[in-house]
């Protein structure tokens, strides 16, 4: 006998966060643990229009972190240096961020 009323699947993401729950919202702190970067830099980041917070009331802010996998994602593809471009389509040229100066002087 199969239960017609199974769970459903869960991300292997939301299991390592918070075990139980299917969505996980994070704090900033708990966002910086799981990025594993500071609380600061998570700020910068929100300045920056890196990544978007939920806002629940007035300062409460919380984080979905697919979404913001997914924010980090789709910024490091249109970064200002272009690095992630060329290594995405496979263009090779040195070290990922180093420009080279042109031939002519």
């Amino acid at each position: 006998m199969s239960d017609s009323k199974s769970k459903p699947q869960r991300d292997e993401s939301e299991k390592e966060y918070l075990p139980g729950c299917q969505i996980a919202l994070l704090t900033r702190e708990g966002l910086s643990h799981a990025l594993k970067v500071s609380v600061i830099t998570v700020d910068r980041m929100i300045a920056d229009g890196d990544i978007t917070p939920l806002k629940l009331r007035g300062k409460l802010v919380r984080f979905y972190l697919p979404d913001v996998v997914r924010q980090l994602t789709a910024r490091a593809l249109v970064s200002k240096r272009g690095c992630a471009r060329r290594l995405a389509s496979g263009v090779e040229g040195g070290a990922p961020g180093v420009e080279r100066k042109a031939a002519g002087r």
